[in-house]
């Protein structure tokens, strides 16, 4: 499936949402603008638990407006942002997001995988800032390395 420019409306409707809790769009092609449109929904969303954007063609734009949406959402507890094209801008304010996010315990980004299929992180308190399992250092390291 392709919803290209569909993902904007499907990011309007995650704003106005009152209800979604699970929402997959694996595979879907949302690209730049539908990513971003969705990060923007997210950011307001108080209802969406469980987001799929994996293999959607997302890069640095939409990125990091997932970023910020994370930063600012306390409902949204997994995340699967896999199989897409994130810089090193966009890496760092997922992370960022995820590191102040007081629900997310699940994140799946590119990069990062370290066990076979997925890297998962659950909510511990460590070096007195909220991380999870692996340290940020664990998370930025293929930054540093790139």
């Amino acid at each position: 499936c392709q919803l290209g420019k569909g993902g904007e409306k499907i990011g309007e409707g995650l704003a106005g949402n009152s209800t979604l809790t699970r929402l997959k769009l694996f595979s879907n092609s949302l690209g730049e603008v539908g990513g971003g449109k969705i990060g923007e929904g997210l950011a307001v969303n108080s209802t969406l638990t469980w987001l799929d954007l994996s293999e959607n063609q997302l890069g640095e734009d939409a990125g990091v407006k997932i970023g910020e949406a994370l930063a600012a959402n306390s409902t949204l507890t997994h995340l699967n942002l896999s199989r897409n094209k994130f810089g090193n801008l966009a890496r760092r304010s997922i992370v960022g997001g995820f590191a102040v996010n007081p629900s997310l315990t699940n994140l799946f980004l590119p990069g990062i995988e370290r066990e076979p299929s997925s890297f998962q992180l659950r909510n511990q308190h460590n070096l007195q800032i909220k991380s999870k399992s692996v340290s940020l250092f664990h998370l930025l390291l293929p930054m540093l390395v790139d």
